[in-house]
C-alpha cells in the first residue's frame, strides 16, 4: 500500500516512528530543532502525474549546489515511467563541482528509508542520480548516488555534503548500467546509515555528522540528464 504525497502532505498511524513536520514553504529546518514524531501506517509516495508536462514539479523547491549555470528541473513524459511522467533535470552543464538537487516541501523526517525509482540517459564523466536524506538546507544532507557512466567505472557512493562541500564515506563498484531504471535507497535509523542498489544493501556506515530530523529529496551532478519516476518514503526497516 501507497499514498501520493503530492500537493498536501498525509499524516497517517502505524508502529512505526519518524519525524515529520507540516506542509508548506521551504525547507529551513532550525539548527537543533526535533520535530514532534509521528507515525505512519504505510510508505508515502511522492509521484509527477499530476504535474504539467514542461513545467517544474509541484511541491517541490529546486536548487543548484555549486558553479555553472542553474539546474532546470521539469517534469516530462516518459512512456516507461509509473505515471508516463518523470522529473528529469535537464540541463547539461559540465562543471565537474555543479550539483542540482530537488527537495520535497514540508518533509522533515528522522529515522527512514528514502528512495527512488530513477536513471541515467546522458552524461559523459557523469552520468548520475541520487537520494537526499536528512538535509538541514541545501548545503548540508546526506546523499547516496549511482553513477552509471561506461567512461568511469560504474559505483555507487555515500556522501556527506557539509556547508556545500562533499566528502565521501564509502563506496561499492558494481553493475549500475545507463539507461536503465534503477531502485537507489537510502535508509538512517540513529547513526546508522544504509544504501540499498536495486534491492540490495551495498554500503553500511556509521556517521553522525547529522543526526536530527531533516529533509528528503533527489539529486544529480555535472552534466548528467537523469529520471526520476517516484520518490518513496517509509518507515526504516
Amino acid at each position: 500500500m501507497s499514498r501520493i504525497l503530492s500537493r498536501t502532505c498525509a499524516l497517517i498511524t502505524t508502529a512505526i516512528t519518524v519525524g515529520l513536520v507540516a506542509c508548506g514553504g521551504p525547507l529551513r529546518p532550525q539548527a537543533g530543532y526535533q520535530p514532534p514524531p509521528i507515525t505512519l501506517s504505510a510508505p508515502l509516495e511522492h509521484g509527477f502525474a499530476a504535474d504539467a508536462v514542461g513545467q517544474p514539479p509541484v511541491g517541490m523547491h529546486l536548487y543548484t549546489l555549486g558553479p555553472g549555470r542553474p539546474s532546470r528541473w521539469l517534469v516530462q513524459t516518459v512512456p516507461d515511467a509509473a505515471s508516463g511522467k518523470a522529473l528529469v533535470q535537464t540541463d547539461e552543464d559540465d562543471n565537474h563541482s555543479r550539483y542540482p538537487l530537488a527537495l520535497l516541501d514540508g518533509v522533515i523526517a528522522r529515522d527512514l528509508r528514502v528512495g527512488v525509482h530513477a536513471r541515467a540517459v546522458r552524461g559523459q564523466l557523469d552520468r548520475s542520480f541520487g537520494v537526499i536524506l536528512r538535509a538541514r538546507d541545501e548545503r548540508n544532507f546526506y546523499l547516496a548516488r549511482a553513477n552509471t557512466s561506461e567512461i568511469s567505472p560504474e559505483n555507487v557512493r555515500l556522501y556527506v555534503f557539509v556547508d556545500g562541500k562533499r566528502s565521501q564515506l564509502d563506496e561499492w563498484e558494481g553493475s549500475a548500467k545507463p539507461g536503465v531504471w534503477h531502485d537507489l535507497a537510502l535508509s538512517a535509523v540513529g547513526d546508522q546509515l544504509t544504501v540499498i542498489f536495486d534491492g540490495k544493501p551495498v554500503i553500511k556506515r556509521r556517521d553522525a555528522t547529522f543526526r536530527e530530523a531533516g529533509g528528503v529529496g533527489v539529486w544529480t551532478k555535472a552534466e548528467s540528464v537523469s529520471q526520476f519516476d517516484r520518490i518513496t518514503i517509509a518507515p526504516a526497516p
